[in-house]
């Protein structure tokens, strides 16, 4: 017997119809203990003899995959807004009632998800995916019309105007390179020649290098020079860039470092979707053993009672207390 989403919502049953269709659309994957786990695969496009369909997003079910994941459970605890063991009582009822009805032979729809049921040859339990699941408005099968010879020509000559324009701009390219190449070693060959223009000093006279346009005049009371005796004369150019003062330098900020926390990982006793609700829970459930403290972990408000470094050491700590016995679906999370 298949059921609809309005007759579940109707009558109160099978509440975690509508958390698992969220959870799949939200995270791609949602586990049920009792069940198995459902998971979303993305399908592409397939180009038939006749149409072409467009991409479309497929659920599928593993009734034997191990169960490790508290999502179902909180998403839950935050619709209703009830505790954790309420929570997994409303989701082990209806589990139960799924079982009940597949031991009959019966069919369990999930609406907008797909057909839970039995496979008679092998007894498993076995899924039929919905064929409209995250199925898109505007992507819609196109019908494959055969392709004219005369269209084969056209598209083979566009590609031979493409190549020869990809060509031509690789010879463009070329001549660019080679121009920029011949402007720098012109540029170099007249440096080279005003060098050899430079009469060499031989005595302490301060002179300038001209190319004819201007001269300098100086004399002993305008300028003192103090040489070392059979110096060297020595040609010295001077480029003029940003840092000698003719344009503002570019000021760098230092890049800001974040602080990260020693302790990464803690284990989590309440998680809400508001934080009043948070802290009314926290305001109602202090404890002297374990100081809870709320954690903002990405629009959820996570309530956790001890942190640690790693992962390990937080599961050790938690093993040799007595945490679990007052917060039984405590679990631990990366902060």
């Amino acid at each position: 017997m298949e059921r609809r989403l309005n007759e579940s919502l109707d009558n109160g049953k099978m509440l975690i119809f509508r958390h698992i269709a969220h959870l799949l659309w939200a995270d791609g994957h949602v586990a049920v203990s009792g069940l198995g786990l459902f998971s979303t695969v993305n399908l592409s496009a397939n180009v038939g003899d006749e149409e072409v369909s467009s991409p479309t997003t497929s659920v599928v079910f593993d009734a034997t995959a191990e169960i490790s994941s508290s999502a179902l459970v909180d998403s839950v605890m935050r619709q209703q807004q009830i505790s954790s063991a309420q929570a997994n009582g409303l989701i082990n009822s209806d589990v139960r009632s799924i079982q009940g009805e597949l031991s009959r032979g019966e069919k369990v729809n999930i609406p907008g998800v797909g057909t839970i049921y039995v496979d008679e040859p092998t007894g498993a339990i076995a899924f039929a995916s919905a064929s409209n699941f995250f199925a898109s408005s505007w992507l819609k099968s196109v019908a494959a019309h055969p392709i004219q010879t005369a269209d084969l020509v056209d598209v083979v000559a566009d590609k031979e105007a493409v190549e020869r324009e990809r060509r031509r701009e690789i010879f463009a390219r070329s001549l660019r390179k080679t121009a920029s190449s011949a402007a720098a070693i012109a540029v170099f060959a007249l440096l080279v020649f005003v060098a050899s223009q430079i009469p060499l000093r031989k005595d302490n006279k301060v002179r300038m290098a001209s190319i004819g346009v201007e001269s300098l005049t100086t004399t002993a009371d305008d300028i003192s020079v103090t040489t070392a005796p059979n110096t060297i004369p020595t040609l010295v150019l001077l480029v003029n860039t940003p840092d000698d003062g003719t344009a503002p330098a570019k000021k760098r900020s230092p890049k800001k470092q974040g602080v990260l926390s020693a302790d990464r990982y803690c284990l989590v006793v309440a998680s809400f979707a508001s934080r009043e609700d948070a802290e009314r829970y926290l305001a109602s459930n202090r404890s002297a053993d374990y100081p809870l403290t709320i954690l903002d972990s990405g629009g959820y408000w996570r309530i956790f009672a001890m942190t640690a470094p790693t992962i390990n050491d937080l599961s050790s700590m938690a093993s040799n207390s007595n945490v679990y016995e007052q917060y039984p679906s405590a679990w631990i999370c990366h902060r």
